[in-house]
């Protein structure tokens, strides 16, 4: 849950509020930033003639980066919405508890006595990547030690925009970007 504290400088406590009750708050932040990207990069008559085209190619490029991360919004609600079915999980884990089981009586003549090193060497490597391919299934619960902390990956993706957006706005005021017609 976002808190109007942790938006300080960025967001209002009236856009936080908005925010939090909209139906999908990640559409809404999204729409927010077209907004304001589109009042940055407004072309207007009395726009200089030589920035025109830096702002409508700035526009452009910051379009396709906001696309960009709807799209891997999309695939994190995917990922998040869609777990392994619990059929093929449990056949999974029978199928491989059976292979490490049969694996010592098939490999004794070939391995002798090594055989019960190499078992639970190839045991404790197949039923680990099992837990970490269950950790993995949804990797954006709060509740679980392992899981990617998402709200800190948006905190940081907003001041990576907003530096962007400063940037952007400081070459515009010293006149960085003049357009130059080729040759």
């Amino acid at each position: 849950m976002i808190t109007h504290s942790e938006m300080c400088g960025f967001l209002t406590e009236k856009e936080v509020n908005n925010m939090l009750t909209a139906i999908h708050p990640a559409l809404y932040a999204a729409n927010e930033i077209r907004y304001h990207l589109k009042r940055v990069f407004v072309v207007t008559n009395e726009t200089k003639p030589a920035l025109s085209p830096a702002r409508s190619s700035e526009m452009r490029q910051n379009e396709a980066k906001l696309d960009s991360l709807l799209h891997d919004l999309t695939l994190m609600e995917y990922i998040g919405g869609n777990p392994i079915p619990v059929v093929f999980v449990s056949h999974l884990r029978t199928f491989l508890i059976l292979y490490l089981l049969s694996l010592g009586f098939l490999k004794t003549f070939d391995w002798g006595w090594a055989t019960i090193p190499f078992v639970s060497m190839i045991s404790f490597m197949l039923l680990g990547l099992d837990s970490a391919a269950a950790e993995t299934e949804v990797p954006f619960e709060k509740d679980h030690v392992n899981d990617l902390n998402l709200d800190w990956f948006c905190w940081l993706l907003m001041e990576d925009i907003m530096h962007t957006i400063d940037q952007v706005n400081e070459q515009y005021d010293r006149g960085a970007f003049v357009y130059k017609p080729g040759p």
